[in-house]
């Protein structure tokens, strides 16, 4: 179903996407497993996309972190938000309709500073 979503959204908002093919799920282990899961992070994914990093950054939650999801394509958004709606680490997930050039303003505006 990813997959499908992806290639509706590619084909709609071809020069949205950063990637001509989405992550597999061996890559987006690895990288969420650059995460420290011991300390709790405030982490950003820039191009949420259609979830694929997101569903392991998600696993490296402990209860102090914080996951934000910048995402341009309101279709992606809305596909995330349903994922995660009923999902037991909902209230550390923060999906955002957003352009990721602005994550200084998102940062500011949040409070995310050092």
């Amino acid at each position: 179903m990813r997959l499908l979503t992806w290639i509706k959204e590619a084909i709609k908002s071809p020069r949205e996407l950063s990637t001509i093919f989405p992550s597999s799920k061996h890559l987006a282990w690895r990288i969420a497993q650059q995460v420290d899961a011991e300390s709790d992070n405030r982490i950003a994914e820039l191009g949420a996309g259609d979830g694929a990093l997101t569903g392991p950054l998600v696993e490296q939650l402990n209860e102090g972190s914080k996951l934000y999801l910048l995402e341009q394509s309101r279709s992606f958004c809305e596909k995330l938000r349903e994922d995660y709606l009923d999902h037991p680490k909902r209230d550390q997930i923060h999906i955002l309709q957003e352009d990721a050039s602005r994550l200084d303003e998102l940062v500011e505006r949040e409070g995310l500073g050092a």
